[in-house]
């Protein structure tokens, strides 16, 4: 009796180690390439596009691709980004996810009706961008993801684990 007790045992605790091992294999790790889709708030509606490859264990290089629309009743206003990010994960390896990006890249944005503006502006240059956010695993492939920052103030998405 005692030993079916201690095999019991020994199949309880390798199966919750077991558990534990596929849980910490679902968050980004070094090596992770993760694909993403967001909207959210700019100065408009914003759209966004953001790639992720695991450089090191905390560190991810990546590429984002945004497009905040106008609200036509109010301002027509359009800016188009395309920006190389680098992200600091606190938590690798793990299902909750928290972690910094800031990147730089290149800016196209137009203005054609401003109350109190008598032209139109269109400008395009280099700029920056600082989030926080953090990504939720709930599977080894799909997370969520929320991001607060500036100049993309509130982002919410899906992203794809692709390895």
């Amino acid at each position: 009796m005692k030993k079916v007790a201690l095999i019991v045992f020994i199949l309880i605790v390798l199966v919750n180690f077991n558990s534990k091992a596929q849980e910490k294999s679902q968050g980004f790790d070094q090596g992770t390439f993760m694909l993403g889709a967001t909207i959210g708030q700019s100065y408009d509606v914003l759209y966004g596009f953001q790639a992720e490859y695991g450089i090191t264990q905390k560190f991810g290089l990546g590429l984002d691709f945004s497009y905040t629309t106008d609200v036509p009743i109010i301002i027509k206003y359009k800016l188009i980004g395309s920006l190389l990010t680098g992200a600091y994960h606190f938590m690798p390896q793990e299902n909750f996810d928290p972690f910094i990006r800031a990147g730089v890249g290149y800016f196209k944005w137009s203005n054609d009706s401003l109350p109190f503006q008598e032209t139109a502006v269109h400008k395009a240059g280099f700029g920056g961008v600082f989030q926080v956010g953090a990504r939720y695993f709930f599977s080894d492939m799909f997370a969520g993801k929320v991001m607060l920052g500036y100049p993309y103030y509130f982002e919410i998405g899906l992203d794809i684990k692709l390895n």
